[in-house]
């Protein structure tokens, strides 16, 4: 489990142009040199730590509690990111869904179906149906919806990218070169366009 103190600052100061690390530094009067490992993680536990005092709370949980912050966790072959929960009408803040929320919609299942006992993950937006949906179908199928590319993945469903999200240069999401690289260690990984997993559901 870890947090992160880029998604701590949008939440405390969310009128900042930028949240780079240096930026968000400035903010808070922090000298450090950046790009040096040690010097940035100095910087990012000391700007925790004036958020923190800002909020008049002790430690990374309770800042979480106070802003609505769900914790990322990293797994092999991938990691979940830190992030905002949603809020309710109340104003009270509720965990997002997760994969394991999701239960099958009939007790029967096909064992032929291709996702049944299998891994399905997905990358990029789908244009058929939101990604929850999407995730419920492989649960209905049997299968086990992911959130990584590891050496578990048995499909990984690629959607519509948005490559502003990519780093400069970049062409394919990490999950997708994930899998590429698995592919090429010889791991049997099927890669599925939308409209291919359409016809599977």
């Amino acid at each position: 489990m870890y947090y992160c103190t880029r998604v701590f600052a949008q939440c405390r100061w969310p009128d900042l142009p930028s949240y780079a690390l240096e930026l968000v530094a400035d903010r808070c009067g922090i000298d450090f040199g950046h790009h040096d490992p040690g010097e940035d993680a100095r910087a990012s536990a000391e700007i925790a730590l004036r958020i923190a005092d800002d909020l008049g709370v002790d430690g990374l949980q309770q800042i979480a509690e106070t802003t609505g912050i769900r914790p990322g966790n990293m797994f092999a072959g991938g990691y979940e990111a830190c992030g905002r929960m949603r809020s309710s009408a109340d104003g009270k803040y509720r965990r997002r869904w997760t994969a394991d929320d999701l239960t099958p919609e009939s007790d029967h299942f096909d064992e032929g179906h291709p996702f049944y006992s299998a891994e399905v993950v997905f990358t990029g937006t789908l244009q058929s149906m939101p990604r929850q949906r999407a995730m419920q179908q492989v649960v209905n199928a049997g299968g086990r919806p992911g959130t990584g590319v590891s050496t578990r993945t048995d499909f990984l469903v690629v959607g519509e990218t948005d490559l502003r999200r990519l780093r400069h240069g970049e062409k394919l999401t990490t999950k997708m070169k994930r899998a590429l690289e698995l592919r090429e260690s010889g791991r049997s990984i099927q890669i599925l366009g939308e409209r291919e997993f359409l016809e599977f559901i």
